[in-house]
């Protein structure tokens, strides 16, 4: 994301300025990392219950129950402000879609991006 600066420059000489219109950079804050996390797990979890409701892509009804109790609990932890540390946030979810579902699912690819975000909330 970038954020137009007005105003001297960190860092640069004294009376230096960024040009209105120039785009600086930064990180993301962990608070701008969990609700991206947030709304893409809901945005995941809503597709995968759809899914469910009414099949279009002929996935394992118990694959996709289980990513559905998956990303509520993500969705509980994100919400709850009680995230495990990042060394013990598991991607199983990744794994059993590359090997089961075929590439060309949406949902997948949805469900992944969820996952990683939650990953690195």
């Amino acid at each position: 994301m970038f954020v137009e600066r007005k105003g001297p420059a960190r860092g640069g000489p004294r009376g230096a300025t960024v040009s209105p219109g120039a785009k600086v950079g930064y990180n993301a804050g962990p608070m701008d990392r969990r609700n991206q996390a947030r709304t893409l797990v809901a945005s995941a979890l809503a597709e995968i219950e759809a899914e469910l409701a009414a099949p279009k892509y002929q996935l394992c009804p118990t694959q996709l129950g289980a990513c559905r109790d998956t990303l509520r609990s993500y969705l509980t932890s994100l919400e709850a402000g009680a995230l495990p540390p990042k060394r013990d946030r598991e991607e199983g979810l990744g794994r059993m879609i590359a090997d089961s579902w075929p590439f060309d699912v949406p949902l997948g690819a949805l469900v992944l991006r969820a996952e990683r975000a939650w990953r690195n909330a």
